[in-house]
């Protein structure tokens, strides 16, 4: 399959706009994609500080266990 020659022409100053405007675009994804990697350290250190509290937790409930009587 064989693709055709352009046979047109497009001003510069619209393939300036149209990259600029795919620039922007992609300007505006990373932010985005910034702001969300940075929510989900947030996350992940929420997670990892409740896991930290439940093993604790564990831990203190397995030390003030009554030991059975002998």
């Amino acid at each position: 399959m064989r693709h055709s020659p352009i046979t047109h022409t497009v001003p510069v100053s619209d393939l300036d706009k149209a990259i600029e405007i795919r620039l922007e675009a992609v300007r505006g994804i990373a932010e985005v994609a910034a702001q969300t990697a940075q929510s989900l350290r947030q996350f992940v250190a929420e997670l990892d500080a409740l896991q930290k509290l439940r093993t604790a937790g564990t831990v203190e409930r397995v030390a003030n266990r009554e030991t059975p009587a002998g």
